[in-house]
């Protein structure tokens, strides 16, 4: 898997922290999938700039999706 799916756990917490303005940090989740395409962050100097784009810059890459997980999903 590229790095594309990883740390969505990450940049939820990174976008939540700049929300509270209280935050001194974000939390380190490592969570994956190789479905979620993500754009707009850079991390260089220490400093993470966090994406502007709608969905905190994460949405749904189709191919993959359709290729693994559309046979299993479920709809509610």
């Amino acid at each position: 898997m590229g790095a594309e799916g990883r740390l969505v756990g990450r940049r939820m917490g990174l976008h939540l922290s700049k929300a509270v303005k209280p935050a001194i940090a974000a939390e380190d989740d490592r969570s994956t999938c190789d479905a979620i395409l993500v754009e707009g962050y850079r991390f260089r100097d220490g400093f993470c700039t966090l994406s502007s784009a709608p969905g905190l810059g994460m949405r749904v890459g189709e191919r993959v999706y359709k290729q693994k997980y559309r046979a299993a999903e479920v709809v509610v």
